[in-house]
């Protein structure tokens, strides 16, 4: 199932990442600035490495509300064999049209009509499809295929903070032992990476990996859903359970 973009995205180069939202990209010879759509790191590369790297951008044209016409949706870490996507925000849009796609809503058992943001105890879950609630997560942080040569002295492994998902992950396992509901968590990749495996060993985890396993222990279900990125559009090209946990 593909997402036809309404305007084509636009290759281009970073620079540089000058700040937490800016990069400086190259567009038709000249430097101009670029919104970038994720705050944190990306792919395990330090703000000062992100430098040189073939992207995907869009034109916002001549809206007056934004500081800047272009936003960067995505990046090359192969010299531009494919795309890694870092619009965390597309990533509901992308979900909730894939979830009326057979595959999908086959395997999540699902056939209602989709509701979103559905309040949680505490908290707003992405979507709600019948009796099933369904959080989405997506991944940019770190990059799990195999990079350029000159990036992969450059990739660390960081430690993004887990804090908003654990709570999400508690709220799903109060629901499920107290409720005839069902529950599901996706995690997106924005290419097509491999079979994901969470840190189940690193301590820096250890009690959010404990909280997820109870809570799959509960009923919660985990996905992994890969989404390429094009110029043109954003393919599902793999959707799966993931028992790594």
């Amino acid at each position: 199932m593909k997402i036809k973009f309404d305007q084509k995205l636009m290759k281009s180069t970073i620079k540089s990442r000058i700040n937490r939202f800016i990069f400086i990209i190259e567009l038709d010879g000249k430097e101009v600035e670029a919104h970038c759509p994720t705050g944190g790191i990306i792919a395990g590369i330090s703000r000062k490495d992100i430098k040189d790297l073939p992207c995907l951008i869009s034109d916002h044209g001549s809206n007056t509300a934004r500081r800047t016409r272009y936003t960067v949706e995505a990046i090359s870490l192969d010299d531009g064999e494919t795309y890694m996507g870092i619009n965390q925000t597309k990533s509901n849009r992308y979900v909730e049209e894939f979830l009326k796609d057979k595959e999908v809503s086959d395997k999540l058992q699902i056939s209602d009509s989709i509701k979103r943001e559905k309040k949680l105890g505490n908290s707003r879950i992405d979507f709600r499809v019948g009796d099933c609630y369904i959080e989405v997560k997506t991944m940019v942080a770190e990059y799990y295929c195999e990079p350029s040569d000159k990036l992969k002295d450059l990739m660390k492994q960081p430690h993004p903070s887990v804090e908003r998902m654990q709570k999400h992950v508690n709220e799903l396992a109060n629901e499920l032992r107290t409720h005839n509901s069902r529950a599901a968590i996706i995690t997106v990749f924005q290419y097509d990476a491999p079979t994901f495996e969470p840190p189940i060993d690193d301590p820096v985890y250890a009690e959010f990996v404990e909280d997820l396993k109870s809570a799959k222990e509960a009923g919660l279900k985990q996905y992994q859903m890969n989404i390429m990125i094009t110029e043109e559009f954003a393919e599902l090209v793999r959707f799966e359970e993931n028992f790594a946990i």
